[in-house]
């Protein structure tokens, strides 16, 4: 819940998805290794709206620029970054991409690229981006 905690303030990102024949598509970064895809997202800079974040977030870490169809959630947690527990909260967003862009990743990742949804639920590092790729399939 953040008790002895230091806050990292808010973060956005988002699941962009696209339909290739017959194969839903979710843009994703990651190392390029099995099992460790991600959910573009990051943290609002001061005075910035949520959503605007997301996009701005999706399209500096996939190099694919978006647009918000619908909220999806947020998920909260905790990590450790230079020897203090950080709390953070997420709000992600379905998105569609606004251009047939090739996916480029930013320095934070070595891959950017669009995975077929049931390579993407099943290769998620964490369970949290687990359920908000899940819920925008859903949607």
């Amino acid at each position: 819940n953040g008790v002895g905690c230091v806050s990292g303030g808010g973060a956005a990102g988002g699941v962009a998805t696209r339909q290739r024949g017959n194969c839903k598509e979710v843009l994703l970064v990651g190392s390029g290794i099995a099992g460790e895809w991600r959910i573009p997202k990051g943290m609002l800079e001061r005075g910035e709206a949520i959503q605007s974040a997301a996009c701005r977030e999706v399209n500096e870490e996939t190099g694919v620029p978006v647009e918000i169809e619908q909220f999806i959630g947020i998920e909260e947690w905790s990590y450790t970054f230079d020897g203090r527990e950080w709390w953070e909260r997420c709000y992600f967003h379905r998105l569609s991409p606004l251009a047939d862009t090739a996916p480029h990743p930013d320095s934070e990742h070595s891959v950017a690229a669009w995975r077929p949804a049931h390579e993407a639920l099943q290769g998620m590092m964490y369970e949290c981006e687990r359920r908000i790729v899940a819920a925008a399939l859903d949607l």
